[in-house]
């Protein structure tokens, strides 16, 4: 079962709830990269080194070309190489062509609501957006880092002021939990547990959190 997400939005424009779920994790990345399977000899010279593993692409498995390939960069990898690479980072590592593949992140929701009553530092009389994360708990699937394990879930609570900059950094937001790489489990410093915590995107949230000017997590 493949990851999924639904997001629901007011008519209004005032408030919109996602929801996103991990499936058991599995991810066909052949369908979503449409690569070619290419055939040794005809199609692909053997001989050729794979940039990734600096190893000649042979023949024994099976070799393919992204959609992403050009006469100029040529896109072309042993099937099961690109695959581990597309999983780790959704983008080409020759010409930097960005795929749509679902992260590891769990199971959750995340809410956002218009509140005019309340003010950022710095934007007064614009409102904030309250944007809301809730994870349950639950047990980590094959792309996570301990699979089988338990792990606790978390709330989280966001501001960001009602700006045009501020709504920018939600629609982000919004897109990357939606491709399930905002939250990803792992274990807090002297801590043997594990937890639903930020991803390294959250290194990008919070700049747009200092582009916006004043924004909270």
């Amino acid at each position: 079962r493949y990851p999924t997400s639904q997001l629901t939005a007011s008519v209004s424009g005032r408030s919109f709830a996602m929801s996103y779920d991990m499936g058991d994790g599995e991810v066909d990345v052949a369908s979503l990269t449409s690569w070619v399977l290419l055939r040794p000899g005809s199609e692909y010279d053997p001989s050729s080194v794979c940039p990734l593993t600096a190893e000649a692409l042979g023949s024994s498995k099976p070799v393919v070309k992204l959609k992403c390939s050009s006469g100029s960069i040529p896109c072309v990898f042993r099937a099961d190489v690109i695959q581990r690479s597309l999983l780790t980072n959704p983008a080409c590592p020759s010409c930097g062509f960005g795929y749509s593949i679902p992260g590891p992140q769990p199971s959750g929701t995340m809410t956002a609501n218009l509140d005019q009553r309340s003010d950022c530092d710095g934007h007064k009389g614009r409102g904030s957006w309250v944007i809301e994360y809730a994870f349950p708990g639950g047990v980590q699937h094959g792309r996570m880092a301990n699979p089988r394990k338990r792990y606790h879930g978390t709330l989280r609570t966001c501001y960001l002021p009602n700006t045009p900059d501020g709504c920018y950094a939600i629609e982000l937001l919004k897109l990357c939990f939606q491709n399930g790489h905002l939250f990803m489990v792992k274990k807090w410093p002297l801590d043997v547990r594990l937890f639903v915590s930020f991803t390294a995107l959250r290194q990008a949230e919070l700049f747009f959190l200092a582009l916006c000017g004043t924004g909270h997590i």
